[in-house]
């Protein structure tokens, strides 16, 4: 950012959030964003001690997928491989790319949609997230189309539920199990969590007790969540300890907002997922003023945005 540039004591202005910690700026206008000028190693010159090019996943493990094997696909200039990282304490290695469903481009053909999840599939991704009114409600059918075709144990499925009552929540969740074509639920997200009168509402009406419920009844693995709360709010609701894992938005443009959150989520060794990592479409819609995301591995400004 042009005007966080110029002082010499923000060594912390984070991207195009221009966040600084220390003189209190603070700007989302993507209009005020001034010119990058990218460093010899591929990063961006502010903050000079931190670069997307170096916030690299780790190495992954030699044995990788759900049945011990590794999952390759070749291509005419190398060979890539899926890596799996374990979801919190349960148990379950998650690909670093998952298969979010919230958009098709022609939702109404089930079986054209359908295609496409599957073509994830073959690429080795093993985790599908889905939720009822996504693509016109159309999203939880078209993966219960694929998923006759994928082979048991291979995959996780993650669905969700936004209402507050317990009895609308027990519902919501026999009708996802219909339609995804499946005896249980690995991952059920408590929905949408907004505001803290939100989150003691999914409490009060029961909707907490019923997921936690049905886990014990076998049609639930994972009760998570999925939230839109300020780091440091989403850490208050983490540490009251119901839940697995989480669900955040989460990408290079917005990582200081939540990462109280996340660094919370690390301590209690709780799985995280994070959606929106290309911020909605933001980051591929201004790849120019995005490419000090680039590192000198990176292809283009996607493969660096989900990188990070």
């Amino acid at each position: 950012h042009r005007e966080h540039r110029g002082h010499r004591k923000c060594r912390k202005a984070f991207f195009l959030c221009a966040l600084c910690d220390l003189c209190g700026k603070f700007s989302f206008r993507l209009s005020k964003i001034g010119e990058i000028v990218p460093s010899p190693r591929g990063g961006a010159t502010v903050p000079p001690d931190f670069s997307p090019a170096t916030r690299d996943f780790a190495k992954p493990p030699e044995s990788v997928t759900l049945d011990g094997s590794l999952t390759t696909r070749k291509t005419d200039r190398s060979v890539f491989r899926m890596w799996y990282k374990p979801y919190g304490k349960t148990g379950k290695k998650i690909s670093v790319i998952s298969f979010g469903g919230m958009r098709f481009a022609d939702p109404k053909d089930i079986d054209a949609s359908a295609a496409v999840v599957l073509h994830g599939y073959r690429q080795g991704i093993n985790y599908f997230d889905t939720a009822p009114f996504y693509c016109g409600d159309r999203s939880e059918e078209i993966f219960g189309s694929a998923v006759k075709q994928m082979k048991p144990g291979t995959f996780y499925l993650s669905t969700k539920c936004g209402v507050p009552d317990g009895r609308e929540l027990r519902k919501s969740l026999e009708q996802s199990l219909r339609r995804l074509n499946a005896e249980k639920i690995h991952f059920f997200h408590i929905w949408c969590v907004t505001s803290l009168a939100a989150w003691e509402k999914r409490k009060s009406g029961g909707a907490v007790a019923a997921a936690l419920k049905a886990k014990e009844e076998g049609l639930i693995e994972h009760v998570v969540i999925s939230s839109h709360l300020p780091g440091n709010e989403l850490r208050g609701v983490l540490e009251e300890g119901w839940f697995e894992g989480v669900t955040l938005g989460y990408c290079a443009i917005n990582f200081p907002y939540r990462e109280e959150a996340l660094a919370s989520a690390g301590r209690m060794n709780l799985g995280v997922v994070t959606m929106n990592p290309l911020a909605g479409g933001v980051i591929p819609r201004n790849a120019e003023r995005m490419a000090f995301l680039k590192g000198p591995r990176d292809e283009s400004v996607v493969a660096a945005a989900l990188r990070f």
